[in-house]
């Protein structure tokens, strides 16, 4: 139910077009990512006053982390399929370009293995 609300909560601020039914395919996979953010992300879905905030920290685990960059590969998988109608309004194409570039930059991140093999508190030398 929660998230039921997260994602009716997201169609309210998801800005329509009336355009194209590209435009409101568009509108609806954006509204689906923003619950899915706010789903995985519950400390900053309260911050931003989210009434039904899950009571929990976000998971920060490598296994989450890994899942969120699998996500990011199949979330640029269907915007590719969005993005090529020649339907999407001037506004739309410009949003799926913005989105593609930030899933993007998730994707290139470096694994959480390789950031903590890289920390100073992994390194020999280090007092903990």
């Amino acid at each position: 139910m929660p998230l039921l609300r997260l994602q009716l909560l997201a169609i309210l601020i998801v800005p329509f077009s009336y355009g194209s039914r590209a435009d409101d395919r568009l509108n609806a996979f954006f509204a689906r990512e923003w619950a899915l953010t706010l789903q995985e992300n519950p400390t900053w879905a309260a911050s931003l006053g989210q009434p039904n905030a899950p009571a929990r920290w976000t998971d920060s685990s490598p296994e989450a982390w890994q899942r969120r960059v699998l996500h990011a590969k199949s979330t640029l998988q269907e915007l590719a399929l969005l993005n090529t109608s020649p339907e999407l309004s001037p506004d739309q194409q410009l949003n799926a370009a913005l989105f593609r570039q930030q899933q993007e930059n998730l994707h290139q991140r470096p694994s959480i293995k390789s950031v903590l093999a890289r920390s100073p508190a992994s390194s020999q030398n280090s007092p903990l």
